[in-house]
């Protein structure tokens, strides 16, 4: 399906810039993974209209208002976003496609970093299959994760490397694509590059290259697969919500802002402008 604008979020950024951009007469799709921190507050006192509102019924009657508009919102964990004649949005549902693109993941909470992660950074570790995986062409890797992300990841790396092994740090997952281990991770080895993986029980797995794909894409996964300018994990817009490739919009908390619902919808409102403006430039 084509749209003229994917919003990844749905949060009070997400469903205010689909508003926005819905009522102005443009097509547009929110997908959401379901994992907004307003999901998790109980109360909120402090937002214009309400003496007192759960997260949960906030969120709600966003969703709602946006599905009202013939906004399309699908429940699903995008993966990629990449460049083909359209922005090409793949969620772990379907691809999309659309003529812009607004990130409003919110800040995201990535899970405990693995001992060596830091270290090896650029040097054998990597955050990105695509951006990174030709200079293991031939060689064997590790992706860790457990989850969607972690297997597109895999899926990407499969085409390009001599061998490819999911480490799931724990937990249960099973893919008949690629070799599987479940084993607890300790900490990846190496000395001027990474050299492996050492599990909990001891053991010595040699890799060439270790991938990280823990939990889901954050705002900095999508800057980093789209060269759009981040800092410490937060994207880098203009006063007008613009990030540095144009057709690609952000709001919310995962751009340098309060992180309050008041500068959320805010910003989704901004954004939404801009995108439009942008559409109507096309």
């Amino acid at each position: 399906m084509r749209f003229d604008s994917i919003i990844i979020g749905g949060g009070p950024a997400g469903i205010t810039a689909a508003v926005y951009i819905a009522r102005a007469g443009f097509s547009c799709a929110v997908i959401d993974d379901g994992r907004s921190s307003l999901l998790k507050t109980d109360k909120i006192e402090n937002y214009y209209g309400f003496d007192t509102v759960s997260g949960k019924e906030l969120f709600e009657k966003g969703i709602a208002q946006a599905e009202r508009l013939g906004v399309k919102v699908q429940k699903a964990q995008v993966l990629s976003v990449d460049f083909e004649d359209m922005f090409a949005v793949l969620t772990s549902e379907e691809k999309l496609y659309a003529k812009t693109v607004v990130i409003a993941t919110g800040s995201g909470i990535k899970g405990k970093k693995i001992k060596g992660e830091e270290e090896f950074e650029g040097r054998g570790v990597s955050r990105c299959a695509v951006c990174d995986g030709f200079f293991f062409k031939g060689k064997n890797v590790a992706v860790i994760g457990d989850g969607e992300f972690a297997l597109h990841e895999a899926d990407v790396l499969l085409g390009v490397c001599g061998s490819v092994t999911l480490l799931s740090n724990g937990k249960d997952i099973t893919s008949d694509k690629f070799k599987v281990i479940t084993d607890k991770i300790s900490h990846i080895i190496g000395e001027n590059t990474v050299s492996g993986v050492v599990l909990e029980n001891g053991e010595k797995i040699p890799f060439d290259g270790v991938f990280i794909a823990n939990g889901v894409p954050s705002a900095a996964d999508f800057a980093l697969r789209t060269g759009i300018s981040e800092n410490r994990g937060v994207i880098v817009t203009d006063e007008n919500m613009k990030t540095s490739v144009p057709g690609i919009f952000a709001a919310g908390d995962c751009t340098i802002a309060p992180k309050q619902i008041a500068t959320a919808v805010y910003s989704g409102m901004k954004c939404a402008f801009s995108v439009i403006e942008y559409l109507r430039g096309r």
